[in-house]
């Protein structure tokens, strides 16, 4: 017997028939159809709401932020003029600002020389909050409408964010009255708590007259500094927060005013910068304040790309799908320096799009043309303009060296994606040393002999030699060691063989004298610039002695026409008169980094005629950015300079690799900077006791410095116009900040300009006197009995009468030319500082002879790093009190800043043991 079909959507329908579920068909379209224009009105009415609220969210009058920002009074500690928000500042705060009034994302580039501050952007546009408020009449008063407010995340952040505000200063007086007049809102009509105390707080800066709690003025108080005008701190927990007019208010009465503090109130303040550090968990962090911020401002400038590692590009994204999840429509402002950097992010970071590149529609930029970091400017800032270069020449050099650097980067790579980060690191760092070696304008062993020291050369070769990371990849169990251990071992034996050819005469120093000899005879003068001084010193010493032409090349040095500089010297002949600087009609650039080398291309005078000297690497990568660079208007002043650069790069690659430019975006964004170590481990710890923690740094260019938590360390700060160096605590110290590694190198490239040496020896010469003068005062007919006396008044054991008689034994000394004075004393503090009081010296004066007239030699400086990081900190950070103190040395004290430039590296990592 045969059954009917079931209808699946009724089965108690057993007998339908064709038309019954024809109709049940009909009924079943016309339901969907019915869902399907409901869900469409839903969304229509959610759409238009969202519109309407969108519609209804206040915004800022872009016109009205700009002029207020422009109008702000700024002020720094040693200038005496008023200054203003730099134009470059200006549009930052105009295009965050914009960003927010639209609800859209960013990407900007500052270059050449921008470094932008996002907390510097941050306050300054809740400064012009306040100020480009409208203005509304309250009773008799006016006042100004409530402004916005800003809150804002920084990502990745660290303490030295704000680094950048605190030499920049608004004027009180301006300041003081504009939030006065704020207050009067609170007072005839209600505001909201958070803003009442608020405008209530910066208003009493007008009360600032530099007196501080101790009775004394500075000029650091008599008006707040841009740090101190918005409240700060992580986003959970107490730790590291920093109250409205924090660092003002712990040093003068203002600490006293009555207020609700609501203002600091993280969850409450309508004003706040909240900072995520790289390391710190994303969810955790942002689910709590995501949907309240105004803005996140992506800190991906050199320093905060560093903060961030080698994969940063992916934490990035991990960073932006977390905070998408909290608050999908938040603007998101990216900051960056650096041609590379922006197209990625504004691709790849913060485009819309699946898939290839070429499928994505990158996000909203801009482009700024920065020659400098500075907050604040003259009115009218000198700056000069842009000079036509002649004639561009590139020669590069590869062979054999250049597949074994993409041998090792793909290893790397591979390495990477193994979670295996120590071995990844160590084969870019071989990739790094091999380049380093190639670069070199003379063989390894000669650069030994021309250091001369042999503790100074081994400090400084450290950098130089692949033996210790050989052994350590060698020995190595690790997940790539054990997927690819052929590829392992086979590749260290390559990088060794062609470390011993570098080593013996990289492929620089032929290509690198073969152009210089062209211009042995020729009457224009010509400058040759290197990355660091000592290898300009270097390889005027190697190419002095060459055989053929280096006699007649000496007898030009010492005429002045051929200049053998560093970036700092070259900048002193580019700040000459036109009429003196015009002679230079040639600039050979030798081994530039990347970076350095785009940033020359940005100078304003160049000479006529540019070689560039560099491996196929980087030519192929300063190529490609100058390609980049070329396509935005702003720096259209700059296009015949990229055009010429660009071309001549592209045709030497091709000449050397056979091919056109073969270095794809993966291998930029793995391509190892450049950079010439000059130190190699520096002690600033001393003796540690057991269990005291030890922050161990170490450096881009190999550098390793071991220091307390509280040591102070010279860090550079180039947010100013002129960067300045500074001190900070090594506690303080993050991953991407640029320090002055004081080292052994360091010391000797200091002696020659402001030589602490010349002031030891004077110091040892009147130790001697002092010493004289008060060993005739001691009771006894004899020598030997005065010297009885003395070792009784030490209290001293194993101190012998012959011992002790060479300490006094000083009239050779006394007569000695400067310097040939050596100090005879004490060799350990704790005997000389015994050896001191018997003979009646204080302890301060002890401590000073001991200082200058002991551990200041040359012989004994190994041992006696802290005194000279002391010692040089001092000069460098308060440069300005050191040329008054020593006015005959002024001269001395500024060339030794600008010199310290070449010892500044960056810190790749930090990690403290204890």
């Amino acid at each position: 017997m045969s059954r009917r079909p079931v209808d699946p959507r009724n089965p108690n329908l057993k007998n339908a028939g064709f038309g019954d579920r024809l109709g049940q068909a009909r009924d079943d379209k016309k339901r969907v159809a019915a869902k399907f224009a409901q869900q469409q009105a839903a969304r229509a009415a959610e759409e238009a709401a969202r519109a309407e609220e969108e519609a209804a969210r206040p915004r800022w009058n872009l016109d009205r932020v700009t002029d207020s920002v422009a109008s702000l009074p700024l002020r720094e500690v040693e200038r005496d003029e008023q200054l203003r928000v730099s134009s470059v500042y200006q549009r930052l705060v105009t295009i965050v600002a914009g960003c927010i009034n639209e609800g859209s994302s960013s990407a900007v580039m500052c270059w050449p020389g921008g470094d932008p501050s996002p907390s510097a952007v941050a306050v300054l546009l809740g400064l012009s909050d306040c100020a480009s408020a409208e203005t509304v009449v309250l009773g008799a008063d006016h006042s100004f409408a409530p402004p916005l407010g800003v809150r804002a995340l920084i990502y990745p952040y660290a303490r030295t964010a704000h680094r950048a505000l605190r030499h920049v200063y608004v004027d009180k007086t301006v300041l003081g009255s504009l939030h006065i007049k704020h207050q009067l809102r609170a007072v005839r009509a209600s505001d909201d708590p958070a803003l009442e105390d608020y405008h209530k707080t910066v208003a009493r800066v007008s009360r600032m007259t530099g007196r501080a709690l101790d009775g004394k003025t500075y000029a650091e108080i008599l008006h707040p500094s841009l740090d101190d005008l918005m409240p700060s701190g992580p986003c959970q927990g107490d730790a590291g927060r920093s109250p409205l007019l924090g660092r003002i208010a712990a040093k003068t009465d203002l600490r006293d005013i009555s207020r609700s503090r609501v203002a600091d109130d993280p969850s409450k303040a309508r004003f706040y910068l909240f900072g995520l550090r790289a390391d710190e968990a994303l969810a955790r962090n942002l689910k709590p304040i995501a949907p309240s911020l105004s803005v996140v401002l992506l800190d991906l400038d050199y320093t905060g790309r560093n903060r961030l590692g080698q994969d940063w590009q992916e934490r990035l994204k991990l960073f932006m799908e977390k905070l998408r999840e909290f608050a999908p429509q938040l603007p998101v402002v990216a900051l960056t320096d650096d041609p590379f950097t922006f197209d990625t992010v504004r691709f790849n970071i913060l485009g819309t799009g699946k898939g290839r590149r070429d499928k994505r529609t990158p996000c909203v930029s801009a482009v700024l043309f920065a020659q400098d970091g500075a907050i604040a400017e003259m009115e009218t800032p000198c700056r000069g303009a842009i000079e036509a270069v002649e004639k561009w020449e590139v020669d590069g050099f590869s062979g054999g060296l250049g597949p074994l650097l993409d041998r090792l980067r793909q290893n790397s790579r591979k390495a990477r994606a193994l979670g295996d980060r120590e071995v990844a690191d160590q084969l870019t760092a071989l990739a790094t040393i091999l380049r380093r070696c190639a670069s070199l304008p003379g063989p390894i062993g000669a650069l030994a002999d021309f250091i001369g020291n042999d503790a100074a050369a081994a400090d400084v070769l450290t950098g130089y030699r692949v033996g210790t990371i050989l052994a350590t990849l060698r020995e190595t169990h690790s997940a790539f060691a054990q997927h690819h251990p052929a590829e392992l071992t086979a590749v260290c034996d390559a990088v060794e063989a062609a470390w011993r050819t570098a080593a013996g005469g990289g492929a620089m120093a032929p290509l690198l004298r073969d152009v210089v000899k062209r211009f042995k005879g020729v009457s224009s003068k010509t400058a040759v610039l290197f990355p660091k001084d000592m290898l300009a010193e270097f390889a005027a010493s190697v190419l002095s002695s060459d055989a053929e032409f280096g006699e007649k090349l000496s007898e030009r040095i010492e005429r002045g026409m051929i200049l053998f500089v560093d970036r700092a010297g070259f900048n002193d002949l580019a700040a000459q008169p036109s009429a003196q600087r015009n002679h230079i009609k040639t600039l050979i650039v030798v081994a530039a980094p990347r970076s350095s080398l785009l940033t020359l291309l940005a100078e304003p005078w160049l000479p006529d005629n540019v070689i560039v000297l560099a491996d196929a690497d980087a030519l192929a990568a300063a190529a490609r950015d100058t390609q980049r660079l070329s396509q935005y208007s702003d720096l259209s002043a700059l296009a015949q300079r990229f055009t010429g650069f660009s071309a001549s790069a592209a045709a030497e690659v091709r000449r050397l690799a056979n091919s056109a430019l073969q270095l794809s975006l993966e291998d930029e964004l793995n391509l190892e900077e450049l950079e010439f170590p000059l130190s190699g481990v520096i002690d600033l710890a001393g003796n540690v006791r057991p269990g005291q923690a030890v922050i161990h740094l170490d450096f881009d260019g190999g550098q390793q410095v071991m220091a307390r938590p509280g040591t102070k360390l010279v860090v550079q700060d180039r947010e100013r116009t002129v960067p300045v160096f500074v001190e900070v605590e090594a506690r303080n110290v993050e991953a991407g900040d640029r320090v002055c590694v004081i080292g052994d190198a360091f010391l000797d490239m200091a002696r020659p300009l402001l030589n602490i040496s010349v002031r030891a020896a004077e110091e040892i010469r009147d130790y001697h006197n002092q010493v004289l003068e008060r060993f005739a005062r001691i009771e006894g007919a004899t020598r030997t009995a005065k010297l009885a006396k003395l070792i009784e008044r030490m209290g001293t054991p194993n101190v012998s009468v012959d011992r002790a008689a060479y300490w006094v034994k000083l009239e050779e000394q006394v007569e000695a030319p400067l310097h040939e004075v050596i100090p005879c004393a004490p060799q350990d503090h704790a005997t000389f500082m015994a050896f001191a009081r018997a003979l009646g010296m204080t302890e301060t004066a002890a401590n000073q002879y001991w200082l200058w007239a002991v551990i200041a030699q040359r012989r004994s400086r190994l041992r006696a790093a802290m005194a000279f990081h002391d010692a040089y900190r001092s000069i460098l950070v308060d440069v300005y009190a050191a040329q008054s103190e020593n006015p005959a040395h002024a001269a001395d004290v500024r060339r030794l800043r600008t010199a310290a430039e070449n010892h500044v590296s960056v810190v790749r990592s930090k990690r403290e043991v204890g």
